[in-house]
Protein backbone atom coordinates (compact mmCIF):
# COMPACT_ATOMS: atom_id res chain seq x y z
CA UNK A 1 0.00 0.00 0.00
CA UNK A 2 1.63 3.60 -0.95
CA UNK A 3 2.72 5.61 2.06
CA UNK A 4 0.66 8.27 2.53
CA UNK A 5 1.92 11.68 2.31
CA UNK A 6 2.02 14.58 4.65
CA UNK A 7 -0.15 17.45 3.90
CA UNK A 8 1.18 20.36 2.74
CA UNK A 9 0.91 23.70 5.19
CA UNK A 10 -1.05 26.57 4.42
CA UNK A 11 -0.52 28.88 1.44
CA UNK A 12 -1.00 31.72 3.89
CA UNK A 13 2.67 31.64 5.24
CA UNK A 14 6.08 31.55 3.09
CA UNK A 15 6.54 27.94 2.17
CA UNK A 16 10.12 26.67 3.28
CA UNK A 17 10.77 24.70 -0.47
CA UNK A 18 9.42 25.83 -3.88
CA UNK A 19 5.72 24.07 -4.20
CA UNK A 20 7.23 22.66 -7.10
CA UNK A 21 9.73 20.95 -5.43
CA UNK A 22 7.05 19.87 -2.02
CA UNK A 23 4.68 18.44 -5.22
CA UNK A 24 7.23 16.31 -6.50
CA UNK A 25 8.52 14.86 -3.21
CA UNK A 26 5.01 14.25 -2.41
CA UNK A 27 4.02 12.33 -6.08
CA UNK A 28 7.43 10.70 -5.87
CA UNK A 29 7.34 9.08 -2.53
CA UNK A 30 3.22 8.12 -3.24
CA UNK A 31 2.08 8.09 -6.69
CA UNK A 32 -1.46 7.59 -7.55
CA UNK A 33 -2.23 9.80 -4.51
CA UNK A 34 -3.40 13.05 -6.27
CA UNK A 35 -6.22 13.26 -8.64
CA UNK A 36 -5.24 15.74 -10.76
CA UNK A 37 -7.77 18.27 -11.64
CA UNK A 38 -8.11 20.38 -15.32
CA UNK A 39 -10.10 23.54 -16.34
CA UNK A 40 -10.42 24.49 -19.77
CA UNK A 41 -7.03 26.31 -19.86
CA UNK A 42 -5.60 22.59 -20.12
CA UNK A 43 -7.34 22.26 -23.86
CA UNK A 44 -6.13 25.87 -24.80
CA UNK A 45 -5.43 26.76 -27.69
CA UNK A 46 -6.50 23.80 -29.48
CA UNK A 47 -9.96 24.16 -27.88
CA UNK A 48 -11.24 27.46 -26.89
CA UNK A 49 -11.60 28.55 -23.27
CA UNK A 50 -14.93 29.93 -22.41
CA UNK A 51 -13.82 33.63 -22.62
CA UNK A 52 -12.90 32.96 -26.33
CA UNK A 53 -16.21 31.43 -26.72
CA UNK A 54 -17.87 34.06 -25.36
CA UNK A 55 -15.94 36.61 -27.61
CA UNK A 56 -17.06 34.28 -30.43
CA UNK A 57 -20.66 34.22 -29.80
CA UNK A 58 -21.04 37.76 -29.39
CA UNK A 59 -19.31 38.20 -32.69
CA UNK A 60 -21.94 35.71 -33.66
CA UNK A 61 -25.00 37.37 -32.33
CA UNK A 62 -24.08 40.85 -33.62
CA UNK A 63 -23.46 39.44 -37.39
CA UNK A 64 -26.64 38.07 -37.27
CA UNK A 65 -28.58 40.80 -35.21
CA UNK A 66 -27.06 43.76 -37.46
CA UNK A 67 -26.31 41.86 -40.77
CA UNK A 68 -22.80 43.47 -40.54
CA UNK A 69 -19.26 42.04 -39.34
CA UNK A 70 -17.94 44.19 -36.54
CA UNK A 71 -15.09 46.07 -36.99
CA UNK A 72 -11.77 44.93 -35.45
CA UNK A 73 -11.54 46.37 -31.72
CA UNK A 74 -15.54 46.72 -31.87
CA UNK A 75 -16.95 47.43 -28.35
CA UNK A 76 -19.21 44.84 -28.65
CA UNK A 77 -19.60 44.82 -24.44
CA UNK A 78 -21.36 48.32 -24.58
CA UNK A 79 -23.72 47.03 -27.47
CA UNK A 80 -24.81 43.67 -25.44
CA UNK A 81 -25.48 45.97 -22.87
CA UNK A 82 -27.44 48.42 -24.18
CA UNK A 83 -29.70 45.79 -25.71
CA UNK A 84 -29.79 43.34 -22.84
CA UNK A 85 -29.08 45.84 -19.93
CA UNK A 86 -26.45 43.22 -18.36
CA UNK A 87 -23.16 42.46 -18.91
CA UNK A 88 -22.83 39.64 -21.73
CA UNK A 89 -21.30 36.82 -19.84
CA UNK A 90 -21.06 33.41 -21.66
CA UNK A 91 -23.79 32.01 -19.73
CA UNK A 92 -26.58 34.57 -20.36
CA UNK A 93 -26.09 35.05 -24.38
CA UNK A 94 -25.72 31.05 -24.53
CA UNK A 95 -29.48 31.02 -23.20
CA UNK A 96 -30.20 33.82 -25.41
CA UNK A 97 -29.28 32.26 -28.78
CA UNK A 98 -29.07 28.32 -27.51
CA UNK A 99 -32.20 28.24 -25.11
CA UNK A 100 -31.88 24.28 -25.18
CA UNK A 101 -29.31 22.33 -23.78
CA UNK A 102 -29.05 20.62 -27.24
CA UNK A 103 -28.97 23.17 -29.33
CA UNK A 104 -26.11 24.82 -26.97
CA UNK A 105 -24.17 21.32 -27.19
CA UNK A 106 -24.70 21.00 -30.95
CA UNK A 107 -23.14 24.60 -31.45
CA UNK A 108 -20.58 23.85 -28.76
CA UNK A 109 -19.52 20.52 -30.81
CA UNK A 110 -18.18 22.95 -33.46
CA UNK A 111 -15.04 23.95 -31.18
CA UNK A 112 -14.67 20.06 -30.21
CA UNK A 113 -14.73 17.75 -33.02
CA UNK A 114 -11.78 16.87 -35.42
CA UNK A 115 -9.06 18.39 -32.53
CA UNK A 116 -6.10 16.52 -31.46
CA UNK A 117 -4.44 16.52 -28.16
CA UNK A 118 -2.17 18.63 -27.44
CA UNK A 119 1.04 18.73 -25.74
CA UNK A 120 -0.58 19.40 -22.26
CA UNK A 121 -2.79 16.14 -23.10
CA UNK A 122 0.17 14.27 -23.90
CA UNK A 123 2.06 15.22 -20.64
CA UNK A 124 -0.11 14.32 -18.47
CA UNK A 125 -0.82 10.32 -20.73
CA UNK A 126 2.81 9.94 -20.07
CA UNK A 127 2.67 10.86 -16.25
CA UNK A 128 -0.30 8.09 -16.37
CA UNK A 129 1.91 6.10 -18.63
CA UNK A 130 4.74 6.33 -15.86
CA UNK A 131 1.87 5.00 -12.83
CA UNK A 132 2.36 9.22 -11.06
CA UNK A 133 -1.30 9.68 -12.07
CA UNK A 134 -4.76 7.79 -11.95
CA UNK A 135 -7.83 9.57 -11.35
CA UNK A 136 -8.67 12.97 -13.34
CA UNK A 137 -11.37 15.42 -12.87
CA UNK A 138 -12.04 17.55 -15.07
CA UNK A 139 -14.58 20.52 -15.96
CA UNK A 140 -13.82 20.25 -19.56
CA UNK A 141 -15.92 18.73 -22.57
CA UNK A 142 -13.83 17.63 -25.10
CA UNK A 143 -12.28 14.11 -25.27
CA UNK A 144 -8.35 15.38 -25.96
CA UNK A 145 -7.61 13.87 -22.54
CA UNK A 146 -8.87 10.55 -23.23
CA UNK A 147 -7.57 10.69 -26.42
CA UNK A 148 -4.21 11.11 -25.49
CA UNK A 149 -4.69 8.63 -22.62
CA UNK A 150 -5.33 6.00 -25.19
CA UNK A 151 -2.24 7.08 -27.60
CA UNK A 152 -0.17 6.08 -24.25
CA UNK A 153 -2.27 2.43 -24.45
CA UNK A 154 -4.11 3.27 -21.67
CA UNK A 155 -7.11 1.70 -20.70
CA UNK A 156 -9.79 4.90 -19.70
CA UNK A 157 -12.87 4.90 -17.74
CA UNK A 158 -14.43 8.37 -18.31
CA UNK A 159 -17.68 8.75 -16.77
CA UNK A 160 -19.72 12.15 -17.80
CA UNK A 161 -23.52 12.07 -16.09
CA UNK A 162 -25.02 10.86 -12.97
CA UNK A 163 -26.26 7.19 -14.37
CA UNK A 164 -22.42 6.60 -15.56
CA UNK A 165 -21.54 6.69 -11.83
CA UNK A 166 -23.03 3.34 -10.87
CA UNK A 167 -22.65 1.30 -14.77
CA UNK A 168 -18.78 2.07 -15.18
CA UNK A 169 -15.79 0.20 -13.32
CA UNK A 170 -14.98 1.14 -10.16
CA UNK A 171 -12.52 3.99 -9.78
CA UNK A 172 -10.16 1.66 -7.65
CA UNK A 173 -10.39 -1.17 -10.78
CA UNK A 174 -9.51 1.49 -13.47
CA UNK A 175 -6.53 1.88 -15.16
CA UNK A 176 -7.35 5.25 -15.55
CA UNK A 177 -10.15 7.35 -14.41
CA UNK A 178 -12.08 10.34 -15.55
CA UNK A 179 -14.37 12.30 -13.89
CA UNK A 180 -15.91 15.12 -16.51
CA UNK A 181 -18.37 17.17 -13.70
CA UNK A 182 -19.93 19.38 -16.39
CA UNK A 183 -20.21 16.45 -18.93
CA UNK A 184 -18.78 15.29 -22.20
CA UNK A 185 -19.79 17.21 -25.44
CA UNK A 186 -21.09 13.93 -27.52
CA UNK A 187 -23.06 12.82 -24.40
CA UNK A 188 -25.95 14.84 -24.97
CA UNK A 189 -25.81 15.79 -20.93
CA UNK A 190 -23.21 19.08 -20.50
CA UNK A 191 -23.98 21.72 -18.02
CA UNK A 192 -22.26 25.53 -18.80
CA UNK A 193 -24.71 28.24 -17.55
CA UNK A 194 -24.92 29.23 -14.92
CA UNK A 195 -28.19 28.02 -13.76
CA UNK A 196 -26.80 24.56 -14.79
CA UNK A 197 -24.10 25.07 -12.85
CA UNK A 198 -25.41 25.41 -9.29
CA UNK A 199 -25.17 21.92 -8.68
CA UNK A 200 -24.14 18.88 -9.78
CA UNK A 201 -25.78 15.96 -10.72
CA UNK A 202 -25.99 14.18 -6.83
CA UNK A 203 -23.99 10.85 -8.36
CA UNK A 204 -21.25 13.21 -9.56
CA UNK A 205 -21.47 15.37 -6.39
CA UNK A 206 -21.06 11.67 -4.06
CA UNK A 207 -18.56 10.78 -6.86
CA UNK A 208 -16.75 13.61 -6.70
CA UNK A 209 -16.51 13.98 -3.03
CA UNK A 210 -15.23 10.30 -2.79
CA UNK A 211 -11.97 11.65 -4.75
CA UNK A 212 -11.96 14.31 -2.66
CA UNK A 213 -11.89 12.13 0.63
CA UNK A 214 -9.36 9.74 -0.81
CA UNK A 215 -6.85 11.97 -2.75
CA UNK A 216 -5.20 15.34 -3.22
CA UNK A 217 -5.89 17.46 -5.74
CA UNK A 218 -3.67 19.59 -7.62
CA UNK A 219 -5.59 21.76 -9.99
CA UNK A 220 -4.42 23.61 -13.39
CA UNK A 221 -6.24 25.65 -16.08
CA UNK A 222 -9.07 26.32 -13.69
CA UNK A 223 -10.71 29.87 -12.84
CA UNK A 224 -12.16 28.44 -9.93
CA UNK A 225 -15.89 29.96 -10.25
CA UNK A 226 -18.37 27.16 -10.55
CA UNK A 227 -20.73 27.02 -7.89
CA UNK A 228 -21.16 23.61 -7.15
CA UNK A 229 -17.45 22.75 -7.70
CA UNK A 230 -16.10 25.70 -5.58
CA UNK A 231 -19.02 25.01 -2.65
CA UNK A 232 -17.43 21.18 -2.99
CA UNK A 233 -14.12 22.37 -2.10
CA UNK A 234 -14.94 24.30 0.27
CA UNK A 235 -16.74 22.01 2.09
CA UNK A 236 -14.72 19.28 2.15
CA UNK A 237 -11.34 20.04 1.52
CA UNK A 238 -9.09 17.28 0.42
CA UNK A 239 -6.97 14.35 2.00
CA UNK A 240 -3.31 15.27 1.29
CA UNK A 241 -4.21 18.98 0.68
CA UNK A 242 -4.64 21.04 -2.73
CA UNK A 243 -1.98 22.61 -4.96
CA UNK A 244 -3.41 25.25 -7.50
CA UNK A 245 -1.26 26.08 -10.00
CA UNK A 246 -2.00 29.92 -11.35
CA UNK A 247 -0.24 31.82 -13.83
CA UNK A 248 0.37 35.49 -12.45
CA UNK A 249 -1.66 36.30 -9.88
CA UNK A 250 -4.53 34.36 -8.70
CA UNK A 251 -7.62 35.77 -8.12
CA UNK A 252 -10.11 36.64 -5.21
CA UNK A 253 -11.92 33.66 -5.58
CA UNK A 254 -8.84 31.38 -6.06
CA UNK A 255 -7.22 33.09 -2.77
CA UNK A 256 -10.18 32.71 -0.65
CA UNK A 257 -10.98 29.10 -1.71
CA UNK A 258 -6.94 28.23 -1.28
CA UNK A 259 -6.84 30.09 1.85
CA UNK A 260 -10.24 28.25 3.35
CA UNK A 261 -8.70 24.79 2.27
CA UNK A 262 -5.47 25.59 3.62
CA UNK A 263 -3.94 24.95 0.38
CA UNK A 264 -0.95 26.22 -1.89
CA UNK A 265 -0.45 27.97 -4.92
CA UNK A 266 2.26 27.00 -7.62
CA UNK A 267 3.35 29.71 -10.20
CA UNK A 268 3.53 28.90 -13.60
CA UNK A 269 3.39 30.70 -17.04
CA UNK A 270 2.83 27.35 -18.79
CA UNK A 271 1.45 24.04 -17.78
CA UNK A 272 3.53 21.91 -20.44
CA UNK A 273 6.64 23.27 -18.66
CA UNK A 274 5.71 23.26 -15.35
CA UNK A 275 4.58 19.21 -15.88
CA UNK A 276 7.81 18.78 -17.51
CA UNK A 277 9.83 20.67 -14.28
CA UNK A 278 8.03 18.04 -11.85
CA UNK A 279 8.49 15.18 -13.78
CA UNK A 280 12.00 16.03 -13.77
CA UNK A 281 12.04 16.33 -10.41
CA UNK A 282 10.60 13.21 -9.89
CA UNK A 283 13.29 11.37 -11.85
CA UNK A 284 16.28 13.42 -9.82
CA UNK A 285 14.82 12.15 -6.50
CA UNK A 286 14.69 8.36 -8.10
CA UNK A 287 18.13 8.71 -9.06
CA UNK A 288 19.13 9.48 -5.90
CA UNK A 289 16.60 8.57 -3.74
CA UNK A 290 18.53 8.58 -0.69
CA UNK A 291 19.06 12.36 -1.13
CA UNK A 292 23.26 12.00 -1.98
CA UNK A 293 25.04 13.16 -4.79
CA UNK A 294 27.17 10.50 -6.34
CA UNK A 295 30.25 10.75 -4.85
CA UNK A 296 28.87 11.58 -1.34
CA UNK A 297 29.00 8.72 1.76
Amino acid sequence: MAKQPPRPTSGATQPLIDPAAALAVLVSAAPRTYAFFLGSAVSSPTIPTGQEVRRDTLALIYKAQTKQTPDAGADLDSWWRSRAGAQATYSSMLESVFPTTEERRRYLAGFFEGKQPNPTHKEFARMAKRGLIDVFVTTNFDRLLEKALEEEGLSVVAVSFGEQVKAAPPREHAEVYVLKLHGDYGSGRIRNTDRELEKLDPEMETEFGLVLERYGLVVLGYAGEDAAVVRLLRGRGTRYGLYWVVRGSPSKAQSELVSSIGGQFIHADQIEPFLEDVQHRIAALATQPDGRLPGQH
